[in-house]
């Protein structure tokens, strides 16, 4: 199993969303030899990465976060059981192998077998460290060391102040 750097999980992350970006389309019209129609889309090269995608259990209520407020509250879970989705068709269309795994399935030696897991969903505590006034539940242990891309609010809990401390607000 090849590791995976810093600068290649973040290229990956580039190319997700450059996919997701609007792209120039060519169409064509039903008069138009197809001897002489262009290409609607590029043929996309998949990579051989080994990807893991932790998402929402479509079956379960999603929490909604604390800042998501008035209309955002209402379509929040339907969004977000509609993600993995989503992703399953962004993925596929770049990886040649993807598995998907509900978030409460995880377990972070899971990562080993990956070159990148995709954190869209929170996994369950591994371990919760009291801090006197509030209670840090940690997802991911300290000495976590795989290529790890985390989509959305799960980056603040996993690794801001209610995950395992790192300082996000001055990326």
């Amino acid at each position: 199993m090849k590791r995976l750097s810093f600068k290649a999980a973040i290229l990956i992350w580039f190319m997700c969303v450059a996919t997701a970006l609007p792209q120039e389309k060519t169409f064509v019209t039903p008069a138009a030899s197809t001897a002489t129609a262009p290409k609607v889309a590029p043929e996309i090269e998949k990579s051989n990465l080994l990807i893991l995608f932790v998402g929402q259990n479509p079956d379960q209520q999603p929490i909604i976060p604390s800042y998501v407020l008035g209309l955002e509250a209402e379509r929040f879970p339907e969004l977000k059981r509609e993600r993995m989705a989503a992703f399953r068709s962004l993925l596929e269309q770049h990886f040649e192998s993807v598995k998907y795994l509900n978030s409460e399935d995880y377990k972070v030696a899971i990562s080993d077998e990956f070159d990148v897991t995709i954190f869209d969903d929170l996994p369950p505590p591994i371990q919760e460290v009291d801090e006197g006034t509030w209670t840090r539940k940690l997802r991911m242990p300290l000495d976590f060391d795989r290529p790890a891309l985390l989509v959305g609010e799960v980056a603040p809990v996993m690794l801001g102040r209610l995950g395992i401390g790192l300082r996000l607000d001055h990326l």
